[in-house]
């Protein structure tokens, strides 16, 4: 009895040990096979996501802004003409008499849109006409301007040619904020380096204005919002029934303005 107890006892001991390393052996495996805990191809993945955050940390992003306020400055000696909420902005020469100039300014709001410490690789400025005078084309110059203005409630659709009674707070010909704030030079304040120029001709078209100048005028607007005061838009006005007519931001297609940045 002796002797069979003491069989049955090592076979309990070897039926132990067995159990003991059996359930190693699964435990090392569930926990990834190195005993850790961990996953042995975790480094792997975790150096292939550095990997791929260190080349995604720069990348390249696009998309299209749409103007905060744009405005159409119509020549009048009072300033008591505007079109702030109307659906066209007219660039060029009419024929409305002696105030015949006409030129649009818009601006996009940059930095609320494109990330501090961005670097700009691509700006394209995109307007859409609606009419124009005649089909002869027509250079439209874009210039940066430097001082406040914006745009109030005025609004004229079928007579745009004429412009509506201005409101308070809309550009004028004398004013960058009617009727308390007036433009250091009528017309508009604005930088007379032109940043870029297109040959307009037809309604119903896209133009685009794009330049390494308006490149880096972006990135000055993004590092420097306290300054962007947007552009004005300036075409041939020594020409009678120059003008070209494009839709606003309240009209059926409104400007936009394409970017391409890395990210900081």
């Amino acid at each position: 009895m002796i002797e069979a107890k003491h069989t049955q006892r090592k076979k309990s001991i070897f039926f132990s040990i067995a159990l003991i390393f059996l359930f190693g052996f699964l435990f090392i495996s569930c926990n990834g096979g190195d005993g850790t805990g961990n996953d042995p191809n975790a480094n792997n993945s975790n150096n292939n996501n550095d990997n791929n955050n260190n080349n995604n940390g720069n990348q390249d992003s696009a998309f299209i802004l749409y103007p905060q306020k744009d405005n159409t400055l119509y020549e009048n000696a009072t300033g008591s003409v505007s079109n702030g909420e109307g659906s066209v902005l007219i660039v060029g020469r009419t024929n409305e008499g002696s105030t015949y100039l006409r030129r649009a300014v818009l601006m996009f709001d940059i930095a609320s849109d494109v990330p501090a410490g961005a670097t700009i690789t691509n700006a394209i400025l995109r307007l859409s006409t609606k009419r124009v005078a005649s089909n002869t084309a027509r250079t439209i110059d874009l210039y940066r301007i430097e001082s406040n203005w914006d745009q109030g409630t005025s609004s004229i659709n079928n007579n745009a040619g004429q412009g509506d009674a201005s409101t308070t707070g809309d550009a004028t010909w004398i004013h960058g904020l009617y009727n308390t704030v007036m433009w250091t030079t009528a017309g508009g304040d604005y930088n007379a380096t032109s940043l870029a120029s297109v040959d307009v001709t037809s309604a119903n078209n896209s133009y685009e204005w794009t330049s390494n100048d308006l490149i880096a005028d972006v990135q000055d607007m993004l590092d420097n919002p306290s300054t962007n005061y947007g552009w004005i838009l300036i075409g041939d006005e020594s020409t009678s029934k120059s003008a070209k007519i494009f839709s606003s931001l309240e009209g059926t297609s409104a400007p936009e303005l394409e970017l391409e940045f890395d990210e900081p």
